[in-house]
């Protein structure tokens, strides 16, 4: 490989998937380029105590809306994975999350543009901008007999949407759009990976999100069973994916420079009470409010194999991702066993 190729940029770098993305880049022997709101952060010593940070990491105090340090960051790098992503509004100069999440997108693509090196952006989506509703109204709502690549959400969902609150729309809204935004673009390669509900592990010293999300049936936190639920309602099952699997996604589609476009991924595609039907298969001990059981009857099937029919391989079944989801959720004193 070129030497232009082995130094990347990583915008979100010190978050759950940007982190672990990082620790393979270091790995691989990629220089990395990481930008981070806040660099005096605990994430960011994580990323400076990971083998090779000494020589190969390269950190920038940055918003991708400041299109000066976004450019220092992004100049001499081949690629750069977009993961930042405003879940909260909290950018002055901006009427909302969209806004904001389109301005920085704008900022990565006029960067890249202007560095004469960066080919590539790899941006890390989700799969709340790949609704298979059709329709929803108070008699009924339907969805298309399968989900794939073909799949949008249609915002403004609306806050009558089941489950949904300002900050879960404002988010599928501004993941939608950006998605929509970057695939647009002409001057410059973009790969979208459209990344469902994902667990597994974390090199963080505390649980993500998502993984909180994902155990929610679990804990009983009612704030995250609720976002499993409108993910539930937008998507009509639960698209779930091992953190191992997203991150070799990504690298493997900087690597192979004929894949552009946009994919889904995951690996899973439950129902919450199926993933319910785990734990209790699994773990009898634990009790789960029958509140937090509630079937849907959906039959949509998981219709996406675009990513594995550009030769990507995923090592992880559903199953493995749940189990080493609670492992790890006990490591970290989110769960208890006993």
């Amino acid at each position: 490989m070129a030497e232009k190729c082995r130094k990347v940029c990583v915008t979100g770098g010190a978050g759950f998937l940007g982190s672990w993305l990082v620790m393979k880049l270091l790995q691989r022997g990629y220089t990395v380029h990481v930008t981070s709101r806040n660099l005096a952060q605990a994430n960011v010593q994580a990323l400076k105590d990971l083998p090779g940070a000494d020589s190969q990491l390269r950190l920038f105090q940055t918003d991708t809306c400041d299109q000066g340090a976004v450019q220092e960051a992004v100049q001499g790098c081949y690629c750069v994975f977009h993961m930042a992503t405003p879940f909260v509004h909290t950018i002055s100069g901006f009427k909302d999350t969209t806004e904001a999440a389109l301005a920085g997108v704008k900022s990565i693509v006029e960067a890249c543009i202007r560095s004469g090196t960066a080919k590539r952006i790899i941006y890390t989506g989700s799969v709340v901008a790949a609704s298979p509703l059709l329709n929803r109204d108070d008699a009924a709502t339907s969805y298309r007999d399968c989900i794939d690549e073909s799949c949008w959400t249609t915002p403004p969902l609306g806050i009558d949407f089941p489950f949904a609150n300002d900050h879960l729309l404002e988010y599928a809204a501004s993941k939608t759009m950006t998605e929509m935004e970057l695939l647009k673009c002409g001057e410059i390669e973009v790969v979208s990976l459209t990344t469902g509900l994902v667990g597994g592990d974390t090199i963080l010293g505390y649980a993500p999100d998502c993984m909180k999300t994902l155990l929610s049936q679990v804990t009983g936190e009612e704030v995250y069973y609720r976002m499993l639920r409108f993910i539930e309602e937008l998507v009509g099952k639960i698209p779930i994916v091992h953190v191992e699997d997203v991150i070799n996604a990504h690298i493997y589609c900087m690597e192979n420079p004929s894949i552009t476009g946009r994919f889904l991924c995951a690996n899973g595609y439950l129902k919450t009470a199926e993933i319910a039907d785990y734990w209790a298969r699994h773990y009898p001990s634990i009790r789960i409010p029958q509140r937090l059981i509630e079937d849907t009857q959906r039959t949509i099937r998981w219709g996406s194999s675009k990513l594995q029919n550009v030769g990507f391989h995923y090592e992880y079944e559903t199953d493995e991702t749940l189990e080493q989801s609670i492992r790890c959720a006990v490591r970290l004193g989110e769960v208890s066993l006993d």
